[in-house]
C-alpha cells in the first residue's frame, strides 16, 4: 500500500550499468506533548514509498532509558501505532502490547488523537508539537537521486555479497530543477541500496541531510554516515567531517544533544554527549560501564574557550 500523503518524498529508481538501482529514504520527525497530563517525548520515521512507520516514544518522568517503542503505518495523515515492549526471559525476547496510538498530523506536522491501553478499555488524549519546522524549510517534496555503479567484485574480500558505490547525489525540487549536487566521495554501500536520512542533525528545527554508509572490511560490516547540515541562508547542505569521524550518532532532540555510543563487545560500554556551541559541538558527558566492576563512572566537562575541560568526575554503585 503505497503512501498518498504529500508528506512523503518522491522514492526514485534509475539505471546504471545494466541493471535497476534501489534508493531508500527515510524522514525522522521529533515531537514534544502529553498522553492525558503526562508530558511525553516522540521520535517517528517514515519511509517514501512505503506506509509503515517506526519510532518510540517515553514519559519525560521516566526519562529515555525506558523508551516505549511504536511500529505501525502512516496513510492520508493518520498515523496508527501499536507500543510494543521487549524484554528477556530465559535467554528468549518476549514481545508484549501494552497500548495503541491513533494520531491525524495537522499541516504544520502536529499530531493529536488518542491513546489506548492493551484491553482498549481506557483512553486517553493525546497531542504533540512538532520540534522540526516545516515552514521554514521542507525537504520532504524534494527529490533525491543518486549516482550509484557496480563495484569490481575482485575489489573485495566477499565477492559474493550485494555490494555497489555511490558517488553523488542530485537534490531536485518540487519542479524537476537541480538545486543542489552533493559530490566529493566514494562510498559502499550494502544490498546495492542507497539510503538517505532526513534529520534534524543540530536542533535548529531545519532537516538535515544523512546518507548511510557500508565498511565492508570491518568485521562486522559496519556502517557510518555522511553527515549534511542545511544552511539557511546559503540555502544548501554543507557537510560536516567533524560528524562523520563519529560514524554512528543518535540525536537527543529533547535536551539538544549528540550521543554516540561505545562498546567492545567485553562488556566495556560508555555513552558519550555532545552539545552545539556556534556551529561547532563539544563533549560534555561520559558515563562508562566497565566488566567486572558494578560502579558506573561519570565524567562531566565545561565548553571553556571552545574546548571540552574535565570539570567533575564520579562514580556510583549498582544494585
Amino acid at each position: 500500500m503505497r503512501i498518498t500523503s504529500s508528506l512523503l518524498l518522491t522514492l526514485t529508481f534509475f539505471v546504471l550499468t545494466g541493471q535497476a538501482q534501489k534508493s531508500s529514504i527515510a524522514i525522522t520527525r521529533h515531537f514534544s506533548g502529553k498522553i492525558d497530563k503526562y508530558p511525553i517525548e516522540m521520535t517517528i520515521t517514515s519511509y517514501a514509498g512505503k506506509d509503515s512507520i517506526s519510532g518510540s516514544y517515553y514519559y519525560t518522568k521516566s526519562g529515555s532509558n525506558n523508551a516505549i517503542h511504536l511500529k505501525g503505518t502512516l496513510n492520508n495523515n493518520t498515523l496508527t501505532l501499536t507500543e510494543v515492549n521487549y524484554t528477556v526471559k530465559n535467554e528468549k525476547l518476549i514481545t508484549t502490547i501494552s497500548g495503541y496510538l491513533t494520531l491525524e498530523m495537522g499541516k504544520n506536522w502536529e499530531l493529536s488523537g488518542v491513546w489506548a491501553n492493551a484491553k482498549a478499555d481506557k483512553k486517553l488524549a493525546a497531542s504533540l508539537v512538532c520540534r522540526e519546522n516545516k515552514q521554514a524549510y521542507n525537504p520532504i517534496k524534494h527529490r533525491y537521486k543518486f549516482s550509484q555503479y557496480t563495484i569490481d567484485k575482485s575489489t573485495v574480500n566477499y565477492p559474493d555479497w550485494k555490494i555497489d558505490k555511490i558517488k553523488g547525489l542530485d537534490i531536485f525540487n518540487e519542479k524537476g530543477s537541480l538545486i543542489q549536487s552533493l559530490k566529493g566521495f566514494d562510498e559502499y554501500i550494502y544490498d546495492r541500496t542507497a539510503e538517505l536520512e532526513l534529520e534534524d542533525l543540530n536542533f535548529d528545527g531545519l532537516l538535515d541531510l544523512k546518507i548511510q554508509t557500508y565498511l565492508p572490511e570491518q568485521t562486522k560490516g559496519d556502517i557510518a554516515y555522511l553527515y549534511y547540515l542545511y544552511h539557511p541562508i546559503q540555502k544548501k547542505y554543507i557537510r560536516s567531517p567533524e560528524l562523520e569521524e563519529l560514524e554512528v550518532l543518535s540525536f537527543d532532540a529533547k535536551n539538544k544533544l549528540i550521543l554516540k555510543n561505545y562498546a567492545d563487545g567485553s562488556g566495556n560500554e560508555s555513552t558519550h554527549s555532545y552539545k552545539w556551541l556556534d556551529g561547532k559541538f563539544y563533549l560534555i558527558k561520559k558515563v562508562s560501564d566497565f566488566e567486572n566492576d558494578n560502579a558506573t563512572h561519570y565524567e562531566e566537562y565545561k565548553i571553556i574557550n571552545k574546548k571540552s575541560i574535565l570539570v567533575k568526575s564520579y562514580k556510583s554503585r549498582g544494585q
